[in-house]
């Protein structure tokens, strides 16, 4: 009854990252150009991953004291709706509710364990670093201003929806997995 995917189950993940060295101006420019536009790195990492499994457990006692119990899955075919509908109406129902029914006393539900997978995550984090050089803090004096962006482009990432069948938001997307955009500003000194 309770074999089935990990909780920890993303079947797909994809995360990158990446470090550019801007080049800067050439050699035999102006020096004003060449002290702007050297120095300058862009860096960033994109993650990729499809949504965590869920179940959706049986309320009330069916079974008579086992904890676990699953509903019962009515018709063929998997309940989560389609993926191009609008974030409005994947908020307010994830899945087909009427799909889902408590089991009868006594018997065990045929919803499998973590059948079902929420929706996917997709994340950009990127980096805009100047570097300059501070002689004043000897050989090694290097300074940096940085400019960091998480989650930059502010996609709203849902975790899973509401499994509790009784629940008034059953089958709603009502959390977030991870933050909104964070955009900050650094001043970096090394010697």
């Amino acid at each position: 009854q309770d074999r089935g995917p990990s909780n920890q189950h993303r079947p797909q993940r994809l995360v990158t990252s990446y470090v550019w060295d801007i080049p800067g101006a050439p050699a035999n420019g102006p020096v004003a150009l060449r002290v702007l536009t050297r120095d300058w790195k862009l860096s960033g990492i994109l993650t990729l991953q499809s949504g965590r499994p869920f179940s959706i457990a049986a309320t009330g006692d069916p079974l008579a004291g086992i904890p676990g119990d699953r509903v019962n899955l009515i018709g063929s075919g998997n309940p989560v709706l389609d993926d191009d509908r609008s974030k409005g109406q994947k908020i307010q129902a994830y899945f087909d509710k009427n799909r889902f029914a408590n089991p009868a006393p006594n018997m065990i539900g045929t919803l499998g364990r973590n059948i079902l997978e929420g929706p996917g995550f997709a994340n950009f984090d990127v980096s805009l670093v100047k570097g300059f050089r501070m002689p004043f803090l000897g050989e090694a004096g290097l300074g940096q201003f940085r400019f960091e962006a998480f989650n930059a482009f502010n996609r709203t990432n849902f975790s899973n929806p509401n499994t509790g069948i009784t629940n008034p938001s059953f089958g709603m997307l009502t959390g977030t997995d991870g933050g909104s955009r964070i955009l900050q500003l650094a001043l970096k000194f090394a010697f």
